[in-house]
């Protein structure tokens, strides 16, 4: 359900904010106008949906930075400033935690020691220097 519509359901209108409020993205907010427009068609709304997955997932060199990607982990748009993904944890996290590699686990502040070991973020250590 990425565009707060059910797989299959092409008729239902979206229910994510990022398509109802042109505060979070311009491009987004108009592909949910786009989809509730009167007369679409199943055609039009298979390229619109074309559209959603290249913006959730892809890469747009025409537009260069993309602020906002789709996590599965989280079920919701997040902001590429605000999330990462963890590869080892295969989670997304707070743009602020880090993954310990003794304690093999996230842990919040870049600038803090570890909460389980007091290892340090290469950040951290990068500031001690």
């Amino acid at each position: 359900m990425l565009f707060g519509v059910k797989n299959g359901d092409l008729n239902a209108k979206p229910k994510d904010d990022m398509f109802l409020d042109d505060f979070y993205d311009q491009d987004l907010f108009q592909l949910g106008q786009n989809w509730i427009k009167p007369g679409v068609t199943e055609e039009e709304r298979m390229l619109l949906l074309k559209a959603l997955f290249i913006s959730a997932f892809g890469e747009d060199p025409a537009k260069g930075y993309k602020a906002w990607f789709y996590s599965f982990c989280r079920k919701s748009w997040q902001q590429d400033s605000c999330t990462s993904h963890c590869e080892i944890c295969g989670e997304c996290n707070d743009w602020r935690e880090w993954h310990c590699k003794v304690c093999n686990a996230c842990t919040y502040g870049v600038s803090l020691p570890c909460e389980g070991c007091g290892g340090v973020s290469e950040t951290y250590a990068a500031m001690k220097d």
